[in-house]
C-alpha cells in the first residue's frame, strides 16, 4: 500500500474532486476496476460544509493505492478498518476524528479521501497533512502498522516491487 497526497489544480474545487472520485473512469479515462463505492462520509454534506469556507484550497485529496494482490486480499471490513484508521491519522492534533468532514471512496485498487481543511467544532482552518511538521514519517509508521495488522498488505519498499 502506498499513500500519496495529491496536489490541486489551480482551480481545484471540491465539487470537481468529488466528481472525479465518483466517476467510473480514472484520470486516463480508463474504466475503474470496480464501481466507486462510498465507504465513509456524504458528498452533499461535504459540499454544504465547504460553502462557508473562504480559503483558496478548502480540502486535501489523498489516496491509498494497493497492488492487485493487496486489493483482492482485503475484505470489505478490512478496507473500512483501514479507511477509519487513516482518517484518525488525518485528524492527529484534534481531540476526535469526528471533527473532520471526510469522504472516503473505494475504487478497488485505490481508496480516495477528500478531507475538508476545517475543524468542524471550532470552524477554524485545519491542515490534515503537512510534510514540514513530520507528517510523512508519522504516515510511514502508520503504513507499517497497517502491514502488521493486515497480512495481505505488502511493504511498498519491498525489493520485489521495485521496477527496473
Amino acid at each position: 500500500m502506498i499513500r500519496k497526497t495529491l496536489k490541486h489544480s489551480s482551480n481545484g474545487s471540491l465539487a470537481g474532486g468529488i466528481n472525479y472520485v465518483l466517476r467510473n473512469t480514472n484520470s486516463k479515462n480508463e474504466p475503474r476496476p470496480i464501481q466507486p463505492e462510498i465507504l465513509i462520509g456524504d458528498k452533499d454534506s461535504l459540499l454544504a460544509l465547504e460553502k462557508d469556507m473562504t480559503a483558496k484550497h478548502t480540502y486535501v485529496h489523498s489516496v491509498l493505492s494497493f497492488t492487485n494482490e493487496e486489493a483482492e486480499g482485503l475484505t470489505s471490513k478490512e478496507k473500512l478498518e483501514i479507511a477509519t484508521s487513516y482518517i484518525e491519522q488525518l485528524a492527529a492534533g484534534l481531540p476526535s476524528a469526528d471533527r473532520l468532514a471526510v469522504l472516503a471512496v473505494d475504487h478497488g485498487d485505490d481508496m480516495h479521501f477528500l478531507c475538508l481543511r476545517k475543524d468542524l467544532e471550532t470552524g477554524k482552518s485545519y491542515q490534515p497533512y503537512v510534510q514540514q511538521r513530520g507528517d510523512a514519517h508519522r504516515f510511514e509508521l502508520w503504513n507499517e502498522s497497517m502491514q502488521e495488522q493486515h497480512n495481505s498488505l505488502i511493504d511498498p519498499n519491498s525489493p520485489e516491487l521495485v521496477k527496473l
